[in-house]
């Protein structure tokens, strides 16, 4: 059995034990809580977290410009799927537009008597 003696040398190391750790401990901390280390503590933080705004502004950023490069394809691919054959003639002169109308003319087959373009059933409208 352990007698006395040897549970009083154990409590007593126990007890210094606790008392050094408590002691490092509270020194550190007191250590942490100066003045200067506070503000340097805060303004660490701060600038971290400035960095980390910055870098969030910056994602935000590209995101933005992802989505909107994103958008204004769609709006392009629609436009070109609206009209995929459209073109544009620019005519500078009169003339240009006579010739081609002509050229038109020429090019297209001979119609036939009595036929209209302008009735589904190609015949003209009896006039009264």
């Amino acid at each position: 059995m352990i007698t006395r003696a040897t549970w009083f040398v154990a409590g007593a190391a126990a007890g210094v034990v606790g008392a050094t750790y408590t002691r490092r401990k509270v020194k550190a901390v007191a250590e942490q809580m100066t003045p200067v280390n506070v503000a340097k503590s805060v303004a660490d933080r701060a600038r971290s977290r400035g960095q980390d705004l910055v870098e969030a502004m910056k994602e935000g950023r590209l995101a933005m410009r992802a989505r909107e490069d994103q958008l204004r394809a769609g709006r392009d691919a629609d436009a070109l799927a609206i009209a995929p054959a459209a073109q544009i003639i620019v005519l500078s002169d009169v003339r240009q537009l006579e010739q081609l109308t002509r050229a038109a003319r020429e090019a297209a087959p001979p119609r036939e008597p009595g036929r209209s373009d302008d009735h589904p059933s190609g015949r003209r409208r009896s006039r009264r």
